[in-house]
């Protein structure tokens, strides 16, 4: 229908348009790329990676889909939004220590 191709499409942009996903793949790419794996293994990552990619967000989709679900995570939004900065931060800080240890 044309409500599914008008989500599709804005979902593809929503993920062009995301800045950590290049780098994320880029950086993977390049590890495979220094380990000397052949193309046929990059391209088997690749399908792989966006195979799991996929299904998450179907996944996501699905249950945002729900009333229930889509409520709670309305009420939740602002705890969830300050554990995952706090987290983040943490993450952040821990490879910051990391790399200025001598």
């Amino acid at each position: 229908s044309g409500r599914a191709l008008a989500g599709l499409l804005q979902g593809l942009l929503a993920s062009s348009l995301n800045p950590k996903l290049p780098l994320f793949y880029a950086g993977l790419f390049g590890v495979l790329r220094d380990a000397a794996t052949p193309a046929w293994g990059l391209a088997l990552a690749m399908l792989w990676m966006g195979a799991v990619v996929l299904l998450w967000d179907l996944a996501l989709v699905r249950l945002l889909y729900r009333p229930r679900w889509r409520n709670g995570l309305r009420r939740r939004v602002r705890t969830l939004d300050r554990l995952c900065g706090a987290l983040l931060a943490l993450l952040g800080s821990a490879l910051l220590g990391g790399a200025l240890a001598p």
